[in-house]
């Protein structure tokens, strides 16, 4: 199009220039104008038809009524050749481009030609939408919603305002299994936000936080005491979309100025409310979630020492045989007494390492820790050691099959212990896994068994050696009637699978009386809480005198198991005793 003008502009004529103009450009289909200064003095029909104001009338034409704004007509005129983006003054959903030409027959005059480019707008915007929002419900995408808050914030600050930014989420209720696909979550999304909106006005900003759940900002006022009141109303609202789906609400915010006086801040305490947050209760910030945040960063930045050092180790709680109270195996269990933060819980420790990316290097530490104590016990006395259910995968295996190999014990009086509901997600990975941990001929335990979901055919299928029954199931011993039927059908199954059992949480005499018939494991309190391994060599005492010597069959468990030509499953790996 510019070749098309120049060439046209550079024919000589000494006809008047809106003749010149007439001729030239009269026919073409892009709108064009010819002006002097500011006044137009020519243009053409294609121009005409845009309907801009004073253009179909006789009189003086200004190029000032079509662009108001005068950076623009600086811009215009003073790159001349170059696009300009304006508005048509009268159609304020049209883009118009202006390019100034220089016009040839007099350098007095400029040659204007119009583009319109709101289709292309249109798709620019489109384009934008789908940038910015959540398509299944038109809620704003995360980094959108930032950039809105932020403006919301200061406009807020200038004014003194105050505001609510709160997460709101649906989780399945306890004990309630289901899963709901991603058509059904997006409507639930959908109709969450349909409600927020009709209860708190349609510009109520929403962003799409994940698959169930939404950041809501509200403006409250300053002092933030509105805050639980609007987590309630969420809450109600919430409760309403998830109660056809058994679905529990997650509500959890942080007010501005007081919880942060900047978006980052503000979106942080909303963050760790609801990392501290429980199904069904708002989760307001308190500056305790905040001193527990930084306690646990302090907590990370230590512990890489702290296993170095030997500050994090294992304290290892006895098993005893129920049928007369001698030791016959220990669980370890990871302690840490940090020198200004006092006794640390082992979840969080778990925890901790887990998100610091030293689980590995935690478990080896503990591992190697608690195979150096085997040599120094009767060989049929058992270690155990708790894997997580992440752990389960190849780098577990070929760190227990090197701390095998280096410290050359037998393999089957280390034990691993796995909480039961670590094979629910992936049935067929755990399985091959401990299929592999056999193969070495460690022994494999489910520990807290009747707390989680898994069936009992898994047992015989996963090829576990022992069952750690669970505290919630020992504590209605000796007296509770359905406690008793549990725990002794239980016994019964563990024969007939040929494992061995353990009883955990046992605390009483009563309780360790009930179970002497069964001749199974005990561990709790009634015997003893888990010791420094300093301690250990006190303990070598509750070993029964006839062990003294490396015996020549284990007693583990229920007694010896079941070995049969149909249950080459349960069979004992060669390194383990006859």
């Amino acid at each position: 199009m510019f070749r098309t003008f120049a060439d046209r502009m550079e024919k000589p004529s000494d006809a008047p220039c809106a003749e010149v103009f007439s001729q030239t450009f009269g026919a073409l289909s892009t709108p064009c104008c010819l002006c002097s200064g500011l006044e137009i003095v020519a243009s053409n029909k294609a121009f005409d038809e845009l309907h801009l104001p004073g253009n179909a009338g006789t009189g003086t034409r200004l190029l000032n009524r079509l662009i108001t704004d005068h950076k623009t007509l600086d811009q215009l005129f003073g790159f001349p050749g170059y696009p300009i983006e304006t508005n048509i003054h009268d159609r304020k959903s049209a883009s118009m481009e202006v390019i100034a030409h220089p016009w040839a027959p007099s350098e007095h005059y400029r040659l204007l030609e119009w583009r319109d480019n709101s289709a292309l707008v249109r798709i620019k915007d489109e384009l934008t939408v789908a940038q910015t929002h959540d398509a299944p419900t038109g809620a704003l995408l995360p980094a959108a919603f930032n950039k809105k808050l932020t403006r919301q914030l200061k406009s807020l600050g200038k004014n003194g305002d105050g505001g609510f930014l709160c997460q709101v989420g649906l989780a399945p209720q306890p004990n309630y299994i289901h899963a709901l696909n991603r058509e059904k979550r997006d409507a639930l999304m959908l109709n969450m936000l349909k409600k927020i909106r009709q209860e708190f006005g349609p510009q109520t900003l929403i962003a799409r936080r994940d698959t169930l759940a939404l950041n809501v900002f509200l403006e409250t006022v300053a002092d933030g005491s509105e805050a639980r009141h609007l987590a309630r109303q969420l809450r109600r609202v919430a409760a309403e979309v998830g109660r056809e789906e058994k679905l529990e609400t997650i509500i959890a915010g942080a007010s501005f100025p007081q919880d942060g006086s900047s978006d980052s801040e503000l979106s942080e305490a909303a963050e760790l409310a609801f990392g501290n947050a429980t199904l069904g209760m708002p989760s307001l910030f308190d500056r305790a979630i905040l001193e527990e945040k930084l306690r646990l960063e302090r907590l990370a930045s230590d512990m890489p020492a702290a296993i170095k050092q030997d500050v994090i180790t294992p304290h290892f709680q006895p098993v005893i045989d129920s049928s007369n109270g001698r030791i016959k195996g220990f669980e370890a269990l990871v302690r840490w007494e940090h020198r200004e933060l006092g006794r640390i819980i082992p979840p969080h420790i778990i925890a901790i390492a887990q998100n610091s990316d030293l689980l590995h290097e935690l478990t080896a530490h503990i591992l190697r820790t608690t195979v150096d104590q085997i040599p120094k016990w009767p060989d049929h006395v058992q270690f155990a050691v708790n894997v997580t259910p992440n752990q389960l995968d190849s780098r577990l295996v070929d760190l227990v099959r090197n701390v095998v190999r280096q410290s050359h014990i037998d393999p089957g009086r280390l034990e691993i212990e796995v909480t039961e509901d670590a094979l629910i997600d992936d049935f067929d990975a755990s399985a091959h896994i401990f299929a592999r941990l056999r193969a070495i001929g460690v022994a494999i335990a489910m520990d807290d068994f009747g707390a989680g979901f898994t069936s009992m055919g898994n047992l015989r299928k996963l090829n576990f050696t022992k069952i750690k029954i669970d505290k919630c199931i020992s504590d209605g011993l000796p007296h509770d009637r359905k406690s008793i039927a549990i725990v002794k059908s239980m016994m019964f199954m563990a024969r007939e699978l040929g494992v061995d059992i353990t009883v955990e949480g046992i605390e009483t005499e009563e309780q360790l009386e009930f179970l002497r018939a069964f001749n199974c494991g005990v561990q709790g309190f009634v015997f003893s809480p888990a010791l420094p391994k300093s301690a250990l060599p006190e303990m070598r005492k509750f070993v029964a005198p006839s062990m003294q010597a490396k015996s020549a069959r284990p007693v583990i468990g229920i007694g010896p198991r079941k070995i049969g030509a149909a249950d080459t499953s349960c069979k004992m790996a060669p390194s383990e005793p006859a």
